[in-house]
């Protein structure tokens, strides 16, 4: 995490301009904010020069020795979380299959079609 917060620039700029800010209100002190304020900006001066130097390359993606692709299916996925729904006795009739209640399937044709647009398999539960 540290090396997130100190690897972008415009994080110290910013931090740079909050500690300027408050060195300048009058009774703070001044002296240490603006030290601290100084030394944001050298910071950010030096990292913003390091990452013109020399700018990252893309690191190559290794494939596979087979180029198959291989679609993942319910069965591969193991379910850590169960889906539970809480109905009133009004919506019953909506999920008991035996009253042709369809609400479930409907959910189960909505998480796989989410599945297939987003390449991955949401969690589920007993309508799975």
């Amino acid at each position: 995490m540290v090396n997130q917060l100190f690897s972008n620039p415009s994080v110290m700029l910013l931090s740079a301009a909050v500690l300027g800010l408050l060195g300048l209100v009058p009774g703070m002190p001044n002296l240490v904010f603006l030290l601290f304020t100084a030394g944001l900006l050298g910071l950010a001066w030096w990292i913003r020069g390091r990452e013109q130097k020399a700018p990252a390359e893309p690191k190559p993606v290794k494939m596979a020795e087979n180029n198959t692709v291989v679609e993942a299916t319910w069965n591969d996925v193991q379910l850590e979380d169960s889906l539970g729904m809480e109905v009133g006795y009004r919506l019953i009739p909506m999920v008991d299959f035996q009253q042709d209640g369809e609400l479930l399937g409907r959910i189960r044709s909505i998480r796989k079609k989410f599945a297939q647009e987003m390449g991955f398999l949401p969690a589920g539960g007993a309508h799975s």
